[in-house]
């Protein structure tokens, strides 16, 4: 997998831009981008006992995931674009935070074929709450033949510690 970071300005410009590409219809060789669902966010506290809103660190989330793709013989190549948002919560002193997020491909059957992780690092100007990047990702996908890779699919999450994830499935977590 190669991956760029680009500048949050065109962010938008590409969640806007929509899947182009393979002259066959995209959908037909895609494999479908899902965001996991008790992994889509986070809320990271500062250190420490407390857990209401003034010991928010920070809130991420993968706002969108959009899958194109090009095809070889045996080999689906995709470009996935990976929309993520921070908002800096109260006990964030730095300005700053660093999330880890992962891409797993997964086959029909369900088994994880690939999985890679990969950080990003948030920087709020002084005026700023919100920011937000667009991670490039292309894994590469070995099928047997190109029609069967929409029923592939590419899995992204936050990396969750425990605590997180028990957050989230509490029911704590933004869900915006």
């Amino acid at each position: 997998m190669t991956r760029t970071v680009l500048l949050p300005a065109a962010a938008a410009a590409l969640l806007l831009a929509g899947c182009t590409g393979d002259p066959v219809n995209p959908a037909t060789v895609c494999p479908q981008g899902l965001i996991l669902a008790d992994a889509g966010e986070a809320t990271i506290f500062r250190e420490g006992p407390g857990r209401d809103l003034t010991d928010i660190s920070a809130q991420i989330r993968i706002a969108d995931v959009v899958v194109d793709c090009k095809r070889d013989r045996r080999l689906v190549t995709v470009d996935l674009q990976i929309a993520i948002s921070a908002e800096r919560g109260p006990a964030n002193r730095s300005g700053r935070q660093d999330v880890g997020y992962f891409v797993a491909v997964v086959d029909p059957d369900g088994n994880i074929m690939n999985r890679q992780s990969f950080n990003v690092a948030f920087a709020w100007p002084e005026n700023r709450v919100r920011v937000g990047t667009v991670e490039d990702i292309e894994p590469r996908i070995r099928v047997d033949s190109p029609e069967k890779a929409p029923s592939y699919q590419i899995w992204v999450g936050l990396q969750l510690d425990e605590e997180q994830l028990r957050w989230n499935r509490s029911g704590g977590g933004t869900r915006r």
